[in-house]
């Protein structure tokens, strides 16, 4: 039997606030779309009752399967956990908050389809997510384009979408926040066609963001080291 069009990685951790949402609003958006899909929910870590909601989630719908992390390991561990799952034609992922909505993954994922794109991802055009994180974004992102000159606007935006043979040619390993990064990187030297297709990204409804000032002095060391150690 063939895999499913599209398989969506989430990673949640500590998301019990937000969780159930996320999933019943994409879930709904894609059957709306007739998009054969599977969503990967990962409980990366979760100390909360995020686990349980998941595990009863998943056994109302047959599309959704949970991939358990014992224990927290970083965002791009649960990420790759998830990816690594996946048995979609296309695989890509989202964050486990409401900051992404399920429209705007269904357009990127229709934008690779049509403009044939080996790699279609978010970029935010509208932001509701407080200065701080637009500060760290900024910055991020300025360091990144005069560190590897490459012609991406927003490394972080998601949904990141591909085909998933080409997910296999990159080899991604990163644990931690540098998972999108990575992917770029080694997608922009494979000579890989990367789409950035405008979303607008909303204010978190629940929860709080795992994302924190300290975070870039973690981005800053992990573009130092790729820059001068080479890929991963």
């Amino acid at each position: 039997m063939s895999g499913p069009d599209l398989s969506i990685t989430i990673p949640f951790y500590n998301e019990e606030g937000c969780c159930e949402q996320v999933l019943q609003k994409l879930t709904a958006a894609l059957e709306q779309h007739t998009i054969a899909y599977e969503i990967m929910a990962v409980d990366n870590g979760s100390t909360d009752q995020t686990g349980h909601i998941l595990n009863r989630i998943a056994q109302s719908n047959p599309n959704v399967h949970i991939v358990k992390i014992a224990r927290n390991e970083g965002y791009g561990w649960g990420i790759i956990s998830g990816l690594n799952t996946c048995t979609g034609k296309y695989i890509g992922y989202i964050d486990g908050d409401t900051q992404i909505a399920p429209d705007e993954v269904i357009r990127v994922y229709q934008s690779v389809l049509t403009n044939q794109a080996d790699i279609g991802k978010g970029k935010r055009i509208e932001r509701f997510d407080g200065l701080q994180r637009k500060i760290i974004s900024k910055i991020y992102n300025v360091l990144f384009y005069f560190i590897f000159s490459c012609p991406i606007h927003d490394i972080n935006a998601k949904p990141k979408i591909l085909r998933r043979t080409l997910y296999k040619q990159l080899g991604l390993k990163s644990k931690d926040w540098f998972i999108d990064a990575e992917l770029v990187l080694k997608a922009h030297a494979a000579g890989m066609r990367i789409d950035e297709v405008e979303i607008e990204f909303l204010k978190r409804q629940d929860g709080t963001s795992k994302v924190r000032m300290a975070t870039i002095w973690e981005f800053i060391k992990n573009l130092w080291e790729y820059r001068f150690h080479g890929p991963l």
